[in-house]
């Protein structure tokens, strides 16, 4: 007893003459044992026949990973009442479509995850730095010998004033106001006679510190967002495809891995359905077909 399986039916096709060849040619008389299908119908089946310990029902059906808009939405108003902040600049960058795509990405490839600063993104935390950030910077551009005419003054007065009312803002309004906002640090060049000694060089520095703050924090911002869907919008998606008993076509031979993997009597039932288990372009490493 042979099952061959592939990533979708024309290669599964493909793999059972391959399969059917290579048994003629050494004679042995097992076609009529041998399942050729896809990999996610192969392990839809599978959870079929265990169906109190996968949870997935006999008649569930394999689908494309779809987010429902409602589930979004209702997830979003959640988070705007437990990390405001966060719902703030989501919605300011205009990134709820990300989020979706966040959700199926670490539902699809749980094991590769993704790459996220470990910083959390706390407000509080980033408007002292921000307040630091614009001392810094009105120090070193008051050193400046005639602010009037000078261009790097004057390019940069919007965001000096912008920053004045950020810091004086509560934390919360006056970050989402810093990270949003277009303006950004203008380095134009000065006469050297306007900045005394190396006056110049600290005044660009510290237009870089700036950067540098916004660039630490949207980071933090973007790690924190993904934690928050990996931990609690990810088991929302799934009870709800649960409930509609659909299953992502990536999400099934993720359940069946783990299930394999953690109850020795399913294993003992599936495993003893056949004999050889041949998989079409296995992953290297530790991918889910192998695991399966």
């Amino acid at each position: 007893r042979i099952a061959a399986l592939s990533v979708d039916r024309r290669a599964a096709d493909r793999l059972r003459d391959r399969v059917h060849q290579a048994l003629a040619e050494t004679g042995a008389d097992a076609a009529a044992g041998l399942l050729s299908t896809t990999l996610s119908d192969f392990c839809r089946a599978s959870l079929a026949l265990v169906p109190v310990a996968s949870a997935v029902c006999p008649d569930a059906r394999a689908s494309d990973l779809v987010v429902s808009p409602a589930l979004l939405a209702s997830w979003l108003d959640g988070l705007g009442a437990t990390r405001p902040a966060l719902a703030s600049l989501v919605a300011l960058l205009q990134v709820r479509g990300s989020v979706a795509d966040a959700a199926r990405l670490l539902m699809e490839h749980p094991d590769r995850g993704l790459v996220t600063s470990p910083l959390p993104f706390d407000p509080e935390a980033a408007h002292a730095e921000l307040v630091v950030v614009r001392d810094a910077l009105e120090s070193a551009l008051g050193q400046c010998l005639d602010p009037a005419h000078c261009p790097l003054v004057q390019a940069n007065r919007p965001l000096r004033e912008s920053l004045g009312v950020w810091t004086l803002q509560p934390p919360r309004e006056g970050v989402v106001a810093a990270l949003t906002s277009p303006l950004s640090p203008a380095g134009q060049g000065s006469p050297s006679g306007c900045w005394p000694g190396d006056s110049l060089e600290l005044a660009l520095s510290t237009l870089d510190m700036l950067e540098a703050w916004r660039e630490r924090w949207l980071q933090a911002a973007h790690g924190t967002l993904i934690r928050e869907i990996a931990a609690d919008f990810v088991p929302r998606v799934r009870r709800e495809l649960a409930d509609r008993g659909s299953w992502p076509t990536t999400e099934l031979p993720l359940r069946l891995a783990a299930l394999l993997e953690s109850d020795a009597d399913v294993r003992a039932r599936l495993s003893g359905r056949f004999d050889a288990l041949l998989v079409d372009d296995v992953d290297a490493g530790p991918s889910v077909q192998a695991r399966i």
